[in-house]
């Protein structure tokens, strides 16, 4: 009578290579612990993904609740998320792209610590790298900085980190109270990016309060498996270029924005370069030399030159 409930809430499109094993690995994770929904938008796939999903809620409709809907892109993640959010029954949700996984019994371990520490308000696990060309694991997904800082209950140096560059946190290893995301306002609908701006908000709101640390607990354990393959839309460059300006532009601190973009310029540049888009690569270092002042002497020449 007194289980909680966890709501899985997943995004899905053009995932039909992924999508099985996705929920799949959700369904491994049903516990007489605890209840579980999955509460999945598909967002107008053009392949078989609303196909297979159909088939496993068939299997099991008192768990998966699919909606479909026309295709919108991702200008509606934030919106889709939020949507999602309002509609879980659970008091804790979790996130699942429909091109990753779950690993091993991921849930139960979070929900242990949720009984163990009364305080959490959030429990961040790591997850696995794979990639799908290669089939092979790569690195852990968690960077490796922010973890320490976790560890040491350090909220502020998270705060601050988040802050001044691009970082590494994925939404894929948290597990939330939804009262938590509704209480820091959940998505931001006015712009693109989802982790990077959930994290922002949540350790703003972390940083502002007493014992904060004692809000948000970092676990080593694997709970996730991330594909890394060339749909993915962190993969296409001009869209995650879009991500970062936007979020840098609306939450990153004055002080910190030029030596955001510089890196950004920098990492873009090595991107294009490395997938032979020279034209997009120059532009890109073009950006870059004007926002490093040991540059100027190599600017003067270029400029001496053209």
């Amino acid at each position: 009578m007194n289980k909680p409930t966890v709501s899985v809430l997943m995004l899905t499109f053009n995932h039909e290579a992924f999508i099985k094993e996705a929920l799949k690995s959700v369904i491994e994770q049903q516990s007489c612990k605890y209840n579980l929904e999955v509460l999945i938008i598909d967002d107008g796939s053009k392949d078989n993904t609303p196909i297979i999903i159909k088939k496993i809620q068939k299997e099991y409709p008192e768990v998966i609740f699919p909606i479909f809907k026309e295709h919108c892109g991702v200008s509606c993640i934030n919106k889709n998320f939020n949507e999602l959010i309002d509609r879980a029954r659970g008091k804790f949700i979790t996130f699942l792209s429909g091109d990753d996984s779950y690993v091993g019994n991921s849930i139960e371990k979070q929900l242990a610590l949720f009984k163990k520490y009364e305080d959490l308000e959030l429990v961040i696990a790591d997850g696995v790298n794979y990639d799908i060309n290669e089939g092979k694991y790569l690195n852990k997904c968690q960077e490796k900085y922010i973890v320490e800082k976790l560890k040491i209950g350090d909220i502020h140096g998270v705060y601050k980190y988040i802050t001044s560059k691009v970082p590494q946190l994925f939404i894929q290893g948290y597990m939330v109270k939804k009262s938590f995301l509704k209480k820091i306002g959940g998505f931001d609908e006015k712009v693109i990016a989802d982790d990077w701006v959930l994290n922002i908000r949540i350790f703003r709101h972390l940083s502002t309060i007493k014992e904060g640390y004692k809000k948000v607990y970092f676990t080593d354990d694997v709970v996730f498996k991330r594909n890394i393959h060339h749909s993915s839309t962190s993969m296409n460059y001009c869209i995650h270029f879009q991500r970062v300006k936007e979020v840098i532009d609306k939450y990153i601190p004055v002080e910190n924005k030029k030596n955001i973009m510089k890196q950004v310029y920098l990492d873009f540049f090595i991107a294009f370069t490395k997938n032979k888009h020279y034209l997009k690569s120059i532009k890109f270092f073009w950006k870059y030399i004007f926002t490093d002042p040991s540059m100027s002497l190599l600017r003067n020449r270029i400029k001496e030159k053209f």
